[in-house]
């Protein structure tokens, strides 16, 4: 398993699983769907499988890419979990052929496009094209946010933001946000922020991010991080951003992010109240993968990057210390942070205090390759040797699926 997406709709989850590319450059892409309602070891239910050939990586500005974070860059579920939304730079058949360079009307009409975006419907070794939607430039990634908006960055940076209609079959409107002399173009990664779907965050191969409000149509902020390369970035939470007083120190300001960080997380808390009026006075916080330390380079049993917490205040990028050595990969998950480790070992942590929970799975000395959630506050788990645990959100008491 090389990456997961998931998505729940009512009582059945979605899951869309891409396997590693075999020497051709093909990979095996597999959706399926399960019950959310009981726990249940075995086999999920197949809905449907293709091959399919990934864009190579042209990686023109000197900075390390993560392969892994690109593939989830290009696959994404529509809400009602029927279709999956695909970047125009992906090959597949659209035939019963089953072959990727078929010539046949069909496959030719729907041939490989950089410069646009499609909704297909996965068969079995083959997908069907449901819509086509067409940028002017090639398309990097893209994110789907609340209420049904389809956002994607071009080549260019600007973002091309198109409302769906609710079959998800065509644009009901398309608006551009231009992207300003000073943001970077080639976003390579773009996220929206948790409980707040009018904003969205991308960042480049650089370290530069930049954060777009959908509602007011307009980029809001840029932050640049020059020392360090990121690999990929999970965005937790937010909140206002204001110095204390005149003369506040080092740890005033510390004391109101902490005040501010328990406050998001807190059950209970309308997360609308904690976003501020105006939102360039937003600090974010974000659990990014980076480039090792020096002194952790020469640790061989250490993964080749690290997990650390960030936060982007003022234009600037924060670096917290690294989480845990042993941490090769990492997500979110109803406020807590969720780590796999190179031996197996899944746990999970506070976000809002640093401290570890517990453990949630031992996959024995199998290698932890991707871990996923969705907005309903389930996760999706992967390891080296194809085990797959889905964990439905509960209130009082967590419940897990494994295939």
């Amino acid at each position: 398993v090389s990456s997961v997406s998931l998505q729940s709709v009512g009582n059945e989850i979605y899951i869309c699983v891409l396997s590693f590319a075999t020497e051709d450059r093909v990979r095996t892409l597999f959706m399926y769907k399960i019950s959310a309602k009981s726990p249940a070891k075995g086999f999920p239910s197949i809905v449907g499988h293709t091959p399919a050939i990934l864009p190579l990586v042209d990686d023109k500005s000197g900075g390390n890419v993560n392969s892994r974070t690109r593939e989830r860059s290009y696959f994404h579920f529509t809400p009602d979990g029927q279709h999956l939304i695909f970047t125009g730079n992906i090959k597949t058949p659209y035939c019963r052929k089953r072959e990727i360079d078929c010539s046949c009307l069909t496959c030719a009409s729907t041939c490989f496009e950089e410069n646009a975006v499609r909704i297909v419907q996965v068969k079995t070794g083959h997908v069907s094209l449901v819509t086509k939607l067409q940028a002017v430039d090639s398309v990097q990634c893209v994110v789907v946010c609340d209420p049904n908006y389809l956002i994607a960055v071009v080549k260019s940076g600007n973002l091309i933001v198109w409302a769906m209609n609710s079959q998800w079959r065509d644009p009901t409107e398309e608006f551009v946000i231009l992207a300003t002399p000073c943001i970077s173009p080639c976003i390579v990664e773009l996220k929206k922020i948790p409980k707040c779907p009018h904003l969205v965050i991308g960042r480049n191969d650089i370290g530069e991010f930049t954060l777009w409000d959908i509602s007011k149509r307009c980029i809001v902020s840029r932050f640049v991080s020059p020392s360090n390369l990121i690999f990929e970035f999970i965005p937790t939470s937010l909140f206002a951003w204001h110095p204390v007083h005149s003369h506040s120190t080092i740890e005033d300001h510390m004391d109101m992010i902490l005040a501010a960080t328990k406050l998001w997380f807190s059950k209970g808390i309308n997360n609308k109240t904690l976003v501020p009026a105006e939102v360039k006075d937003t600090a974010i916080w974000l659990l990014v993968s980076t480039d090792l330390d020096a002194d952790a380079q020469s640790n061989p049993e250490s993964p080749a990057t690290c997990w650390r917490l960030a936060l982007l205040v003022r234009n600037q990028v924060i670096f917290g210390s690294q989480i845990d050595p042993r941490a090769d990969v990492a997500g979110t998950v109803s406020g807590y942070g969720v780590a796999g480790t190179l031996d197996g070992l899944v746990y999970l942590w506070d976000l809002s205090t640093g401290a570890k929970l517990g453990s949630l799975y031992d996959f024995k000395g199998k290698e932890v390759s991707c871990i996923r959630s969705d907005d309903s506050g389930n996760i999706c788990i992967a390891s080296e040797d194809d085990q797959l645990l889905v964990y439905r959100h509960l209130a009082k008491k967590t419940q897990n699926e494994e295939g």
